[in-house]
């Protein structure tokens, strides 16, 4: 009877069946090349990627500047046009004017030392108005709490603003104004500005004052009028505003309206009252 194999070493049909030498295993791949890490090429990969990082936290710092900056911006405009507004007519009194044919026409003084004026202008006649009274100027800046240095800022806050001004008219100003004649003193740019603006008012109408105050009330620039006269008179009533930004650049802006409320910017006034004639039939 012949024997079962026994896997770990048996007899077959008697005989010791030799035991089998399992295969060699195969040879290990050799390791792979480590050529394409590069020490230096990773290094440089870390600064770039380490200054992609400062670079957005600096766009970062820039935007938020920018947007503080903006901001700051936008609060000064706004701060300058609500001081234009209680130096001048508001949107609102502009629209109303070209109903009424009442405008009041306010702009710098010559100097904030000077005292204001105030002239009524009627088609075809002009009414000279008194000089309102006003107290010392260094007692109205002491009350607003400015500084004498803050009070001498007021000059070139003036010039300024006449300057901006002046641009605005100057070309219509030359369509109405003669010129000056040899030999004549040169006018200041205020007194100029005065000159132009007496010669627009006495030269208005009742339909000057409906055009310049629907352009106005639409906030149209002096650019927009077809008439010199119209121009001027529109130079004229921004000229406030250009006072206001002038005050608050020198000032800032809680100063500058203290100095508005306790008198000591100055500004002229003017009143064109060219209303629409009666009707026959009205009852009053």
């Amino acid at each position: 009877m012949c024997a079962v194999a026994i896997v770990s070493g048996a007899f077959v049909a008697g005989m010791r069946v030799p035991r089998r030498t399992p295969a060699p295993a195969p040879a290990a791949a050799p390791a792979a090349e480590t050529s394409c890490i590069d020490r230096h090429a990773m290094e440089a990969n870390a600064a770039l990627a380490g200054d992609a990082v400062d670079c957005h936290g600096a766009l970062a710092r820039v935007r938020a500047e920018a947007r503080s900056a903006t901001e700051a911006a936008a609060l000064r405009a706004r701060s300058a046009t609500s001081l234009a507004e209680s130096l001048g007519m508001s949107s609102d009194d502009w629209a109303n004017a070209a109903q009424t044919g009442a405008v009041v026409l306010r702009s710098p003084c010559r100097s904030f030392r000077h005292r204001p004026t105030t002239e009524v202008f009627r088609p075809n006649r002009r009414t000279m108005g008194g000089i309102s009274a006003a107290a010392d100027k260094s007692t109205r800046a002491e009350a607003a709490g400015l500084t004498p240095e803050e009070l001498s800022a007021f000059d070139d806050a003036y010039r300024r603003a006449h300057e901006r001004t002046w641009a605005k008219m100057k070309a219509s100003c030359e369509a109405l104004v003669e010129e000056k004649e040899d030999g004549e003193e040169e006018l200041s740019v205020a007194d100029r500005i005065a000159q132009c603006r007496r010669t627009a008012l006495g030269a208005a109408d009742r339909s000057s004052v409906a055009r310049v105050a629907e352009l106005r009330a639409a906030r149209r620039p002096p650019s927009r009028a077809e008439a010199p006269i119209d121009a001027v008179l529109l130079a004229v009533a921004e000229s406030t505003e250009e006072l206001a930004r002038t005050l608050t650049d020198a000032l800032g802006r809680e100063k500058a309206a203290r100095a508005v409320t306790y008198g000591v910017a100055c500004v002229d006034e003017a009143i064109l009252f060219a209303p629409a004639p009666r009707r026959d039939d009205d009852p009053t």
